[in-house]
C-alpha cells in the first residue's frame, strides 16, 4: 500500500513522465487548469476525467450549450 501526500508532490506539466505522475498532477491541480494540457491529454483516460471536471463546474443552462455544440460539431 501506498501513501501520496499531494501537497509534497511539486511536479510541473514540463516534469510529468509516467502515467502516475500525469495521475496525480491531474488529482492535485485539475481545478485550477484553464485548458487540457497536452501532456495529459496523451491519456485518453485522463482527458476524459478532465472533461467531466470540466463539466462539473458548468450550470444546467451553460452545461446545455456545451452538449449541443458538441451534438453539432459531431454532425
Amino acid at each position: 500500500m501506498y501513501s501520496i501526500e499531494l501537497p509534497k508532490f511539486l511536479k510541473t506539466l514540463e516534469e510529468l513522465e509516467t502515467p502516475e505522475d500525469k495521475w496525480l498532477y491531474f488529482v492535485k491541480d485539475a481545478g485550477s487548469l484553464e485548458f487540457k494540457p497536452v501532456t495529459l491529454t496523451s491519456i485518453p483516460e485522463i482527458e476524459h476525467a478532465l472533461d467531466i471536471a470540466n463539466e462539473s463546474g458548468l450550470t444546467c443552462h451553460e452545461l446545455e450549450i456545451q452538449h449541443k455544440r458538441r451534438d453539432f460539431i459531431i454532425l
